[in-house]
């Protein structure tokens, strides 16, 4: 019976595994319906199922494979175990011996507590199992200790995160059931984690994933799902049990098995003993041991453990104190290693032990329970910071004195300081939530417990002993004294006092019953109001329940509270403040509050109404849902966020609302199921979420203003009340189901511009008459007005798609036409629609979905063609799927197309057909009763081998016997169908020939004969057989049978019939036949006829009308003579219209001498000599053709080239590129391709080069180093003629230049991508150009791959590059960052990597972008990767700017333009905005969104393409609407206080873009001599463009009618007259010479080799200079201006201050006295970087004179005691410095105050600290200015210094009898 019971388990696991998607299934026998991480049931196809075969195991392994077995008996049974790690390598095995029975639970309990490394978390449940009717274990969690450490625990992360740790491994569930007890089988083990992480754990049960159950009883089967849990799973002798996590509900296929490792050898030692300490082997492969006692005796004294000791060799670590390792020992110190991370159960017990050392506490992590207890002479709190929880009894009996718990521990176990005799005061601290029974029983000597808890924690009497609760004093926070009396335990305390706790942020208390969590202490206090105080992590389950009971009837929150003689201000409201709170009545909100948290008043069923705050900006998700006893609500001015979803769901009496201004969007589910019957949504509105007022039966009447964008899935599903809706003309998408089930919608107004009825829109909208849909529709989505039974409608002509079932049941649909362009008739589309009749589809149609014209009983016709009736299927229908055509009774006959592949069970059912041709090809029927209900039909068979059948497929009607449908089968082959299984259940019938006819008769002429055709086609007894059969019949019946054709010609020249002439030919497969006869009379009509004879009938049939003879076409010449590599047409002649090229295709004999274009005929002649004929055939009878012979030979060869000017010799400079394009002699030579060679490819290489305009390819010769090289050109003619060229390859001139590059202009390049690396080019002021100049002083090297941007900062040079080397450049990339000195080009630094390191690899991950100077020594260098630190002092890489996040990929985030001005620099990332970073801390401080963000509050930027500084010091971004299109807008942001102070739109047409493909810098910049931006607008900077003009734009100027001051030509010429110039790379506008820069290269589409730079001059528009570079692919990236000049100070004033002028404070705008030749005033930074003081008597003073600030350029002095000195300020542009020395006096005109200094002594005042130097014992007063005394001292020594508390002010100091008098001021 188990055997059978089994197999039917097996049965039903295969039944769930196939279906996949079964519900419910069981886990471990228990019935399971798995859910998400969120808690909702996971839907069936989130579900994945390996196959059995997958799950079958390893064949392989056997037995006697297994090393590590458990326990002693006659049977043995195998356990796999597989957690499914990634870098798990396989399944383990382990072994298991029984006697008796033993279930799969047995098995793993007993293997887990058998093997140190293996644990297991098993819950008893009661579900019953066979061998239990009590219940039985699940498996929730198992785990392998992976780095052998013994660290075996598991923290229950749903409950407060408690440790449970187990000694050998097996784990019982805490809240099991407990046969007679009850408990909880609560499935939580998704909760359950491994303490140790480097483990492999996994727990399950609901989303991480469960433990999946695999069985067999003997090795050679294959694994089964178990259908039983581990404990009804009975062993057999034999068996194998496998687990198997399926992480993610993904079950997994089995890996290899190996053998599970033994816990430890036979043989291994286990046992230590060193320098007198005993020790016990751990871990047998970790070679860890534990300290354990002695054999005999007990340890001693003092004792050291040693980290590590070696036995026989082998090094063993010291990991842990055994348990009683020391108890009841003697020693008085121990002292442990690091290595020692636990300490056993009772150690220490009762042992004399007073020191315990350590190197550090928390570097012990596991102390057992009762570790000190009885250590009396132990008195330290020895608790490291991972232990949350103190053990039971761990310092039980010891001598500890005074208790302050550390903040981490949350829990105090039982006994744990009990019988402390010396415990006086003990301090609680409010992290604490629980202390065990007895905790501190016994302890009778304490005098003090201070509790920091506004919460009582509950704990039994017997916590304190009766003499601490009558003699000790409990202290209580302030105010919390009554809670405490009312507590258990507490209340036992005879001595109450408060005191003033020290609040902290987090602190938790209640006023006025209601809750608060303090947010804020110091220099504002702030509390938050909060849901009732839950113990443990906090739930939705707990805090509902504290909530239910805590907050009742009215509560206010007022705007503040005191708490511990503190005023918080209540400043904010948490989530779920008031969750489930169903006993509150009403909700006063006094709090100036921004936002209603999350969830703030949910489930509060009994709420009748709020009062919110004017201050009130947000409502939270899930706000007031379930509020069902609201009927309205006020919401304040202001308010516009009302959360993520579902504010107001469910409120089903709201009936009133307010919408306050400026409200934009309303969530998903909003107003769910509310109780509104009209609403009026806000103007403002634009945006709403979906299911916004799904299921609200009472709305009728709803108005949306114009102004919504959007009208979202499920807006008004299910409103049965609604009548009538217009949708506003401005919202341009609306969702599906937005009108489903609104029964009574009768007239909805749709957007004008609607372009799509979505899917159910309109769904059973039963009262719905009429709609008019705009003409813009193209599309009506799936079921949109399925069920619309009172709708007539018509379709739009721009309708191109129909979903499926979208006029479902539509019963007054009659003619419909369908999109033309449609391919597929949908699913259900017309299903029901019993009023169709006619319908027209497309001629393309291949496939008619299920349920297509189900119950369409008035469907008579379809077309697809003009002139047609009855239903008619295009030949393109490839499928019909099931009930297609169900009960269309109204189709009689119907053809088949050829081009279907099955039909489907059903598919005809109950139609009204009588006729169906099925499809002329051999097919196979296995589907059952595709006719049924169509009695008195008739299948024609047009085939006559049939496919296969099953028993119902021609069923008609169901009896005994039931009734099939008559097949008719072509003539002969009726005996082929009888013998194949059903078909002769039907009755077969063949067709009978009466009489023949000759139809589609004709006749050809070709060459001198006739080429005469027709068809026979059959007369039969079944004249109602549809055409479609017949011709095939005819085919059958006649292929293959010999005919006679007798043609009576009449020739030109006569006019009666001459002659008769008869010929026998073969019928082909269609009952075709053709003929060729001579012609001999040049024949122009003929008579033709037909003779066939069969079974001794001769049947004679003349085609009706004389024919025609038809003249074809011939080629003009016979006969080609052709050369090598020659292209041709030859001449066809046509001699009717009814031929022409279109309807010939050529083919050639021999291809490999001349080849033809089979459509144009075109030849092109090869290399090989020979002949080949080129056919011209006709496509439709190929027999029809004309032929020409072409004879190939080589008649012109090759006898040398020219290159250039013939010169054999040539020079190049190193890296030079030449044309290899030479002259091929001669002119006329048949082949003109060549070969080309050089003799040493490391001096230079050839590479395929091509130029367009004319298009041409050509060899390009690509220099390496210095030396010779032979060029080669080789004739491909075969003649073997070649011409050599000798190229010399010499160093370019590397003298520097003499105006140390300071004068002219730098042009950075990107240069050859995949041959060079970027260089850099310069111009001297006297126009002369020098390539390659960074190159030319640092021989042989390069910047990187594709240098894109490049800045001169503080003499520095500095390129950016995309990479660090071009791979197709021999010589090493100079790196991503390249440094060099500015005036010398000498290389200083070079950075291959940059950016952020987003793969771990520790190398930056960015391609480099843009760069910016910030500071005298720091430059921002951005990259894809963002942006990291350059200091420029020491050539060194910083950190990265905090802030910037990495993009989804190099291309998606990455930096662009950067500029910085002041103490900000700003930054553009793509596709985020622009960044704010503040130069000082490297962070971002503000980011201007691409886009907005409501939450944020910054204003949007736009997508930003360029940025830069104008001269007033303004931030100005170039910014469009969208990523790549869009209204362009010029922005500023006010570097000083980062806010958007001007927006300036383009003119229309004009947008200035960046292209971040192969970046460049965007072309918008500033000029620095006039406050103006330059742009380029119409191009973008990655790419050639045409027209481009470049404006200039005076900021504050109108802009609208806007003129270029250049656009470059059109018809500027290239390098010949066929091609022009078109602008490239950056432009820049050079101040020194009031020019543009502008580069330009071969027209759009060229090779690149072409270069041109042009000079602009800027008031006249016209072009001063140009210069074309020598040729090459320079691909010209940015020019970069030298930075010459450093800033400049002059004419700065004297300074002079007075003390006794009180406020006498000077200041001086430095701004106006430094100025910076090339660079903006406003981008010079100033800061004091010291300077000197000297005191009134002209001595070097000591103390300071002055107090300096430095803010935005204005230095301000404040003046403290009289003298002089200098304050030197340093002013830095560019990263250039100069320091000026700014003299400053102070004077004091006051009477009295200059003597400070007598013979006694000295009196000084600095910083509040008076000084008295030798005046000991003299007495001193301080004076107000109004005379009052303020403060006195007397000098204690001879060095005196006295800290003076005084407001801020001027205060006069004396002593007694005013020898030493002093002014001074406290600022």
């Amino acid at each position: 019976m188990k055997r059978i019971l089994l197999s039917l388990t097996a049965i039903f696991v295969v039944m769930t595994i196939a279906a996949r998607t079964q519900f419910p299934r069981t886990v471990q026998g228990v019935p399971y319906t798995p859910k998400a991480a969120d808690g909702k049931l996971r839907a069936a196809s989130d579900w994945e199922w390996a196959t059995l075969d997958d799950m079958a195991g390893d064949a392989n392994f056997t037995f006697d494979m297994i090393k590590n077995w458990t326990g002693e008996g006659e049977n043995k049974a195998a356990l796999v175990i597989q957690w499914n790690y990634d870098d798990e390598p396989a399944a383990l095995v382990f072994g298991y011996r029984w006697t008796g029975q033993a279930t799969g639970a047995d098995m793993l309990k007993a293997v887990v507590k058998n093997n140190p490394r293996l644990y297991a978390l098993m819950q008893y449940t009661n579900v019953s199992s066979p061998t239990d009717p009590n219940g039985g274990y699940t498996i929730n969690g198992i785990g392998w200790d992976v780095d052998d450490d013994g660290d075996i625990a598991l923290i229950d992360t749903g409950n407060g995160n408690q440790v449970y740790e187990s000694e050998d491994g097996f784990f019982e569930h805490p809240r099991g059931y407990k046969p007679g007890q009850g408990g909880s089988s609560d499935y939580d083990y998704d909760n359950w984690k491994a303490r140790d992480t480097d483990d492999m754990w996994w727990a399950g049960w609901t989303s991480v994933g469960y433990w999946s159950y695999w069985v067999k009883d003997n090795a050679t089967a294959d694994f089964e799902y178990s259908g039983l849990g581990a404990s009804g799973r009975v062993l057999e002798n034999g068996s194998w049990d496998g687990w198997n996590f399926a992480p993610g509900m993904s079950s997994q296929n089995w890996k290899s098995f190996v053998a599970a490792p033994l816990p430890i050898p036979a043989d291994a030692k286990t046992v230590f003993v060193n320098e007198g300490l005993r020790y016990e082997l751990k871990s047998y492969s970790a070679k860890t041991v534990k300290l354990t006692a002695p054999e005999t005796g007990v340890y001693t004294g003092e004792v050291a453990v040693p980290s590590t000791f070696v036995d026989e060799g082998v090094t063993y670590t010291v990991v842990e104190v055994d348990k009683n390792a020391f108890a009841n020992s003697t020693v008085t110190t121990v002292t442990l290693p690091a290595t020692v991370t636990a300490i056993g159960k009772e150690a220490f017990k009762n042992s004399t032990i007073a020191t315990l050392n350590v190197p550090s506490v928390d570097g012990v992590t596991k102390i057992g329970d009762g570790a000190f207890f009885g250590c009396s002479n132990f008195a330290t709190l020895f608790v490291p910071s991972s232990m949350t929880s103190i053990p039971d009894s761990m310092f039980e009996g010891t001598a500890i004195a005074d208790i302050k718990f550390p903040a981490h521990v949350e829990a105090v176990g039982k006994r744990a300081f009990a019988a402390c005799q010396q415990l006086a005061g003990v301090e609680i601290p409010a992290t604490i939530t629980a202390i065990g029974d007895e905790a501190f029983a016994e302890s009778n000597a304490i005098t003090s417990v201070k509790v920091a808890s506004t919460y009582p924690v509950a704990i039994a009497d017997n916590v304190f002993s009766a003499g601490a609760y009558a003699n000790a004093t409990l202290e209580v926070p302030n105010g919390y004294t009554a809670d405490y009396a009312a507590a258990a335990g507490w209340k036992n305390f005879t001595n109450v006092s408060e005191y003033v706790l020290d609040v902290k942020v987090g602190d938790i208390f209640k006023v006025g019953g209601m809750t608060y969590a303090v947010t804020a202490v110091g220099e504002s206090n702030n509390v938050k109001a909060t849901y009732c105080k839950v113990e443990g992590t906090p739930d939705r389950k707990k805090i509902e329940a504290a909530n239910k009971a805590g907050y009742v009837g009215e509560i206010t929150i007022p705007a503040s509270v005191t708490f511990q003689n503190v005023d918080f201000n209540v400043t904010e409201m948490s989530d779920s403040t008031f969750y489930g709170a169903s006993e509150l009545t009403l909700a006063r909100i006094i709090a100036p509050v921004v936002s209603l948290g999350d969830y703030a008043f949910f489930d509060c069923t009994k709420l009748e109404s709020v009062d919110l705050p004017s201050t009130l900006k947000r409502l939270g998700t899930y706000a007031f849902a379930y509020c069902k006893s609201m009927p309205s609500v006020t919401l304040p001015d202001g308010l516009t966020d009302f959360g993520e979803a579902r504010t107001f769901a469910w409120c089903s009496k709201l009936s009133e609302i307010n919408f306050p201004e400026g409200v934009t969007a309303l969530p998903e589910y909003c107003f769910y199921g509310t109780g509104f019957s009209g609403i009026r949504l806000p103007s403002t509105l634009r945006t709403v979420g979906q299911n916004l007022f799904q299921s609200c039966p009472s709305l009728r009447k709803v108005i949306i203003e114009d102004g919504l964008t959007e009208i979202s899935d499920y807006m008004f599903s299910s409103c049965s009340s609604l009548v009538a809706v217009k949708m506003p003309d401005t919202a341009t998408k609306i969702g599906n189901y937005v009108f489903q089930n609104c029964t009574s919608l009768r007239m909805p107004v749709l957007p004008a511009g609607l372009t799509e009825v979505p899917n159910y829109m309109f769904s059973k909208c039963s009262s719905m008459e009429s709609i008019e849909l705009p003409e813009t529709v193209t599309s009506i989505g799936n079921y949109a007005f399925e069920n619309c039974s009172s709708l007539e409608f018509s379709l739009p002509a721009g309708v191109t798609n129909l979903g499926k079932g979208a006029f479902k049941n539509c019963k007054l649909i009659k003619e419909f036409t369908m999109p033309a362009a449609m391919t597929e008739i949908p699913n259900s589309l017309f299903a029901g629609c019993v009023g169709l009749t006619t319908l027209k589809i497309g001629k393309s149609v291949n496939a008619i979905k299920g349920y297509a014209f189900d119950g369409c009983n008035m469907l008579a016709n379809i077309v697809y063609a003009d002139g047609q009736t009855g239903v008619n299927l295009p030949s393109t229908l490839t499928s019909i799927e099931a009930y297609a055509f169900r009960g269309c009774k109204a189709v009689g006959t119907l053809v088949l197309p050829e081009a279907l592949a099955s039909l489907p069970s059903y598919v005809f059912e109950n139609a009204g057909l009588n006729r169906l041709v099925l499809p002329q090809k051999k097919m196979n029927y296995n589907n059952t009763n595709l006719v049924y209900g169509c009695t008195g039909i008739k299948v024609y068979s047009p085939v006559t081998e049939p496919g296969t059948t099953v028993s119902y497929t021609w069923r008609v009607k169901n009896g005994s016997p039931a009734t099939f449908a008559e097949i008719v089968v072509p003539t002969g082959c009726k005996s082929a169908y009888s013998g194949i299984d059903y078909w002769g259940k039907s009755n077969l019938t063949e067709l009978q020939l009466e009489e023949i006819q000759l139809v589609e008769g004709s006749a050809k002429k070709v060459g001198g004969n006739l080429v005469l055709s027709g068809r026979i086609a059959g007369t039969y007894d079944d004249v109602r057989a549809p055409a479609a059969f017949t011709q095939f019949n005819d085919g059958v019946l006649f292929k293959g049978k010999t005919v006679k054709v007798v043609c009576k010609m009449m020739p030109k020249t006569l006019d009666i019939a001459k002659a008769a002439s008869m010929t026998e030919t073969t019928v082909g497969d269609d009952a075709t036949f053709t003929v060729t006869v001579p012609d001999t009379e040049d024949t122009d009509m003929l008579r033709l006829i037909v003779q066939y004879e069969d079974n001794g009938s001769t049947y004679t049939a003349g085609y009706p009308e004389m024919i025609n003879v038809e003249k074809t076409f011939a080629f003009s010449d016979a006969e080609y003579d052709a050369h090598f590599d020659e292209s041709f047409t030859p001449t066809l002649e046509f001699y009717s219209d009814a031929y022409s090229l279109d309807k010939i295709e050529f083919s050639s004999s021999d291809t490999k001498v001349a080849s033809v274009n089979k459509r144009t005929g075109a030849v092109s002649v090869k290399r090989v000599e020979g002949d080949a004929v080129i056919t011209a055939a006709l496509k439709t009878d190929p027999a029809v053709k004309a032929t020409i012979t072409v004879h190939a030979a080589l008649r012109n060869p090759v006898t040398g080239f020219v290159l250039g000017n013939g010169d054999k010799t040539i020079n190049l400079t190193y890296l030079d590129i030449l044309a290899l394009s030479p002259t091929v002699e001669p002119a006329n030579a048949d082949i003109q391709t060549y070969d080309v060679s050089v003799s040493d490819p490391e001096v230079a290489t050839t590479y395929a080069a091509r130029a367009f305009n004319p298009s041409r390819s050509f060899w390009e010769l690509i220099t390496h180093k210095t030396g010779t090289v032979d060029v080669t050109f080789t004739s491909q003619d075969g003649s073997g003629a070649s011409t050599t060229y000798t190229v010399n390859v010499l160093e370019p001139n590397r003298e520097p230049l003499a105006d140390s590059y300071q004068n002219g202009t730098f042009w950075l390049n990107e240069d050859w991508f995949g041959h060079s690396n970027g260089s850099i080019n310069y111009i001297a002021d006297n126009g002369e150009l020098k390539y390659r100049v960074y190159e030319s002083q640092n021989k042989y090297e390069s910047f990187g791959c594709t240098s894109q941007y490049g800045i001169i900062h503080g003499d520095k040079l500095i390129v950016m590059s995309k990479q660090a080397t071009d791979g197709g450049d021999p010589r090493k990339g100079g790196g991503r960052v390249v440094v060099a000195d500015a005036k010398t080009l000498k290389k200083l630094a070079a950075f291959d990597y940059i950016g952020a390191d987003t793969d771990g690899d520790g190398n930056g991950d960015g391609d480099g972008r843009a760069c910016v100077g910030v500071s005298e020594n720091k430059v921002y260098l951005g990259s894809t990767a963002g942006i990291q630190v350059l200091d420029t002092r020491t050539l060194t890489l910083g950190g990265m700017v905090d802030g910037i996040a990495s993009g989804a990929n190099k291309y998606n985030g990455q930096i662009g333009d950067m500029v910085a001005i002041g103490k900000y620099a700003f930054a553009i990332q793509q596709g985020v905005g622009v960044h704010v970073i503040d130069i000082a801390t490297d962070k971002v401080v503000k980011t201007f969104p691409v886009e907005s963000n409501d939450a944020s509050g910054v204003s949007v930027i736009g997508y930003p393409q360029g940025i830069t500084v104008t001269a007033d010091g303004n931030v100005w971004v170039a910014t469009t609407a969208g990523a790549s299109s869009g209204l362009c807008t010029f922005r500023c942001i006010d570097p000083s206080t980062l806010d958007v102070t001007d927006s300036v739109d383009l003119p229309e047409g004009q947008r200035v873009t960046c292209g971040w493909g192969a970046w460049r810098s965007t072309n918008f910049f500033a000029s620095k001599s006039e406050n103006a931006i330059w742009y380029g607008a119409g191009v973008e900077a990655s790419i050639v463009s045409g027209n481009t003009g470049y404006y200039k734009w005076t900021v504050g100027s109108d802009i609208a009618g806007i003129q270029p001051v250049f656009v470059f030509p059109n018809n500027l010429p290239g390098v010949d007259s066929k091609t022009f110039q078109a602008p490239y790379a950056g432009v820049r506008y050079d101040d020194r010479k009031n020019q543009l820069l502008v580069a330009a290269t071969h027209g759009a589409s060229s090779n690149y080799r072409y270069n041109w730079l042009h000079f602009v001059d800027c008031k006249t528009g016209d072009i001063v200079k140009t210069i074309k570079l020598k040729d090459y692919y320079w691909f010209p990236s940015m020019p970069i201006f030298p930075d010459k000049y450093a800033p400049e100070f002059s004419d700065l004033p004297e300074v002079s201050v007075d003390l006794a002028k009180d406020g006498d404070i000077f200041t001086i705008d430095l701004k106006d006295y430094v100025t910076d030749k090339d660079n903006i005033d406003a981008a010079i930074r100033l800061s004091i970087v010291g300077g000197d003081a000297v005191a009134a008597d002209n001595t070097v003073s000591d103390k300071r004179l002055v107090n300096a600030t430095l803010e935005n350029g204005v230095l301000t002095i404040t003046p403290l005691i009289a003298g002089h000195g200098n304050i030197n300020v340093k002013a830095e542009s560019n990263g250039k410095t100069t320091t000026v020395s700014i003299p400053y006096a102070v004077e004091d005109s006051a009477s009295g105050i200059h003597n400070v200094d007598g013979a006694a002594g000295t009196l000084s005042v600095c910083d509040n600290i008076v000084t008295v130097k030798n005046m000991a014992g003299t007495t001193f007063a301080v004076y107000d200015m109004a005379g009052r005394v303020v403060g006195a001292f007397v000098a204690d020594s001879d060095c005196a210094r006295v800290a003076l508390t005084l407001p801020s002010g001027v205060y006069v100091i004396a002593s007694t009898g005013g020898s030493h008098t002093l002014k001074f001021s406290i600022k």
